[in-house]
């Protein structure tokens, strides 16, 4: 509802540059127009229409009417009556002939008479007259103080024959100081240029400082029109530079680029420049006038085809693009007086493809199609200014060239459109933004210092020290063959999404899910992934009590941590790329949580991260052993943190860690039967002990050797 309230107020604004004039305005009457009522102050201006004398292929030159008037009012009433009243504006095709229902010609010469009276005299007054077909002198005669026919305005040169004949369309404001109450305007005007002749438009009359505040107003709104239209045009072929592929903006920013030379042509701004009457100017002036609408059409088509290609026929738009050459053809290879008689034919291509495309917008209204309710609106606004153009080019209704203020119309409702795909696209970038972070985590374009993940190219690494943690299912094989590929897959979401606000929570970030299995790295502190191996445990068996009230089996984790140098970075193919870390701290971390397995772990880490711990009071660890990684020479101890174990087993593993220690030291020392008696106890308080049970063997082992 905003967005129409927006419409209709740009509507008022360019209506109120017309002068409102709520008086009823008198008309010319068998030639003699009377302001007796009218206060040109008050009142406003004034068309001086209505019935005018008009003498088709005659001149009545301004002396031989000066001199027969002085002699008497009879001679200017017995001319009248010789001439036809006609109604002003009109051209010429729309009289007919005396005592004949055939039409006149367009082309010809011929005078126009009207009386003035009632005159304010020594008023400042002006006459606005806007363009004639095609050329014209207007003289103002009166007989006090003294008899005199003085040129007041005049456009080209009006002659009698083609050749002798100037056309030119230029609007024209001129002061006027009536010195009389009684004025003849007398018109000499000649058309053999254009398909239509005569008094196109209205004489205007009014106070020369109303008619200079109109005219203002008039280009105030033409010149901010056409700075919006270029600004658009501009605009968008910013948006090409950015973007090859738009070719709807191109297209738009090349209709704006033809609408704005459509204005500087019709609103005369172009013909201002050559004040001076000439034929050559003249049809130059047209034809560039003529070629905006030819090539208006095919573009506007184009465009609203690239919008709205579900529903609009690219082999129309050729066809349209075809026939609108043949008709630009006629305009470059012929003068105005041909290629202008044939615009009445394209305005049937015109209205036949406007109702095409209004078809067309309707259909992608039904379907539902992002930004096609507004951009019908803004179509039809256009559309009637087109209508209205049309019947004002033909005479048939005297307003204004309304078109290029419809185009602002249309250019309005594709603005929100744009302003409404920018706000999608926003969202769908940020959208695209959180599902890319999810494949390729910020911590890790952070770690390789780029700014986004477009940065990334294959090959990018770079040498880190890092903690990596290993997380996966036991016997996930087993449980996955009780269950359905799409059970699968549920169990699987389930439980790692689970599993990752732990690990996000602690300062870490996933590098990727393997299967069931979770590799994530923490850039900082080791100590952070220790702290989030905790929580996963905690939040596995929050997991697990929702699995038993289900009739599901529990589920079991190792999770194996490690720290130290490794290389990450980027590793693919043009078409598929992949983020990975390579190094023994990887290997280590791999295989610390293979071995939750065989120690019957939860969690176990590394002896660099053990003696990274700063707050060991806060956990509950005990040494489980060695192991010598593939391509090291030396053992790394094994801990296990059984923080979050189930209350019998930690009860089990804090009871038997003493004499587990005891046991060890005594391992050390050789006392191999002293140590063996210790692992013993601890097996006897807790039987499924896997650490001590190893070290139980062993002990024996060296034992028998040393006997």
């Amino acid at each position: 509802m905003k967005q129409f309230f927006i419409f209709f107020l740009i509507a008022g604004i360019i209506l109120s540059c017309e002068q409102k004039v709520l008086k009823k305005q008198p008309q010319a009457k068998n030639g003699i127009i009377s302001f007796k009522d009218w206060d040109f102050e008050t009142d406003g201006t004034l068309s001086v229409s209505g019935e005018w004398y008009f003498y088709f292929q005659e001149y009545i030159s301004p002396e031989k009417l000066l001199e027969k008037w002085k002699q008497g009012d009879n001679f200017l009433k017995e001319k009248m009556q010789k001439g036809e009243k006609k109604d002003i504006p009109a051209v010429w095709g729309n009289y007919k002939k005396p005592n004949s229902e055939e039409l006149i010609e367009n082309y010809g010469f011929a005078t126009y008479l009207v009386k003035l009276e009632n005159l304010p005299v020594n008023n400042d007054l002006a006459i606005k007259i806007k363009e004639q077909g095609t050329s014209y002198k207007l003289y103002g005669c009166h007989l006090k103080p003294q008899p005199k026919c003085k040129l007041l305005v005049f456009n080209g040169v009006p002659g009698e024959t083609r050749e002798t004949t100037v056309p030119q369309i230029l609007n024209k404001l001129v002061r006027f100081h009536p010195i009389d109450s009684e004025y003849v305007f007398l018109v000499h005007l000649a058309n053999f240029h254009h398909r239509e002749g005569g008094l196109w438009e209205d004489v205007a009359l009014g106070s020369f400082r109303s008619l200079v505040k109109q005219e203002e107003s008039k280009n105030a709104i033409t010149y901010i029109s056409l700075g919006i239209i270029l600004i658009m045009a501009l605009y968008h072929l910013g948006l090409v530079s950015q973007r090859k592929e738009d070719i709807g903006s191109l297209i738009f920013s090349f209709f704006c680029i033809n609408i704005t030379f459509r204005m500087l042509a019709i609103d005369r701004i172009l013909h201002s420049f050559y004040p001076e009457p000439s034929t050559i100017v003249f049809d130059n002036l047209y034809k560039i006038e003529y070629l905006t609408i030819y090539f208006g059409l095919p573009l506007f088509y184009m465009f609203i085809q690239s919008i709205f290609w579900e529903r609009f026929s690219k082999k129309f738009g050729y066809i349209l693009f075809g026939i609108s050459s043949i008709f630009a053809i006629s305009v470059i290879f012929f003068p105005t007086y041909i290629f202008s008689q044939y615009i009445a034919y394209y305005y049937i291509v015109m209205l036949s493809s406007g109702i095409y495309i209004l078809y067309g917008l309707a259909l992608s209204i039904k379907d539902k199609l992002p930004g096609s309710g507004i951009s019908a609106f803004g179509f039809f606004a256009f559309m009637l200014t087109i209508i209205n153009d049309i019947l004002h080019s033909r005479s048939i209704i005297h307003t204004l060239y309304l078109a290029h203020y419809g185009f602002l119309f249309f250019i309005f409702s594709q603005s929100m459109i744009l302003s409404f795909r920018f706000s999608l696209a926003y969202k769908e970038s940020e959208l695209l933004r959180i599902s890319m972070k999810r494949f390729v985590p910020n911590q890790f374009i952070n770690a390789l210092e780029k700014k986004s993940i477009i940065d990334l190219k294959i090959g990018d690494a770079t040498h880190k020290q890092m903690t990596v943690l290993f997380s996966d299912i036991r016997e996930f094989t087993t449980l996955s063959e009780s269950m359905t590929p799409r059970d699968n897959f549920r169990f699987l979401n389930s439980y790692l999404k689970r599993m990752e606000p732990a690990i996000t929570s602690h300062n870490g970030f996933v590098d990727k899910f393997i299967g069931d299995a979770i590799m994530a790295l923490f850039e900082h502190e080791p100590e952070n992934a220790v702290l989030a191996a905790i929580e996963m445990k905690k939040r596995l068996k929050e997991y697990n009590e929702d699995r038993k009230s289900l009739n599901y089996p529990p589920v079991k984790i190792g999770i194996g941590i490690n720290t130290g140098d490794l290389m990450l970075g980027t590793i693919g193919s043009s078409n598929r790329l992949d983020t990975t870390v390579i190094g023994d701290t990887v290997n280590i971390a791999s295989r610390l949580e293979s071995l939750t397995k065989e120690f019957q772990s939860t969690i176990l880490i590394s002896e660099i991260v053990y003696n990274s711990l700063t707050n060991l009071e806060n956990y509950f660890i005990r040494e489980v052993g060695s192991v010598i990684v593939k391509g090291k020479n030396h053992p790394t101890k094994i801990y296990e943190v059984y923080n979050n174990d189930d209350e019998a087993t930690f009860e089990k593993k804090q009871k038997s860690y003493p004499t587990l220690l005891e046991g060890k030291r005594y391992m050390q020392e050789k006392r191999f039967v002293d140590a063996i008696t210790s692992f013993e106890k601890c097996l006897e308080i807790y039987p499924e002990d896997k650490v001590s049970k190893a070290y139980l063997d062993k002990c024996k082992k060296r034992n028998m050797a040393v006997t």
